[in-house]
């Protein structure tokens, strides 16, 4: 698994966990787990979705997608705004070029542009609308 950084809003560092299925080769689609806690509180290590994250982890790996499991700036001091520009920001990151061809592991591996989208929490299901 790799964490990577990407967005820095001043000093926080906007993260995302980022897994590879083993021996797949093309386009992959990512998986992508949008934590919940209603906007106001959780991360993408949250200990309570631990269990249901693997869960999902395992499933999107063993299907030959890439596994994202993210954070976001959450309600204060951040706004609602700020959060929907966190996972625009994320899409566009992923979308691009670059993603592919600096983070996964092999030249036959990229990032296929359309991601789908796996929601955990009612904060995550509420941002997908906008990303």
């Amino acid at each position: 698994m790799q964490m990577i950084t990407f967005s820095r809003v001043g000093d926080l560092e906007i993260k995302f966990d980022l897994d590879v299925p083993a021996d797949i080769t093309g386009a992959l689609p990512a998986f992508i787990c949008i934590h919940g806690g209603g906007i106001i509180a959780g991360s993408r290590n949250e200990p309570g979705s631990a269990r249901l994250t693997d869960f999902i982890r395992e499933f999107a790996l063993s299907r030959g997608f890439l596994f994202i499991s993210t954070d976001y700036r959450l309600i204060w001091p951040s706004t609602g705004l700020d959060i929907i520009d966190d996972v625009k920001t994320l899409f566009t990151f992923l979308a691009d070029p670059s993603f592919s061809e600096t983070y996964l592991p092999s030249a036959g591996i990229y990032a296929d542009p359309k991601p789908i989208v796996s929601i955990i929490g009612a904060g995550g299901a509420i941002l997908t609308d906008f990303g």
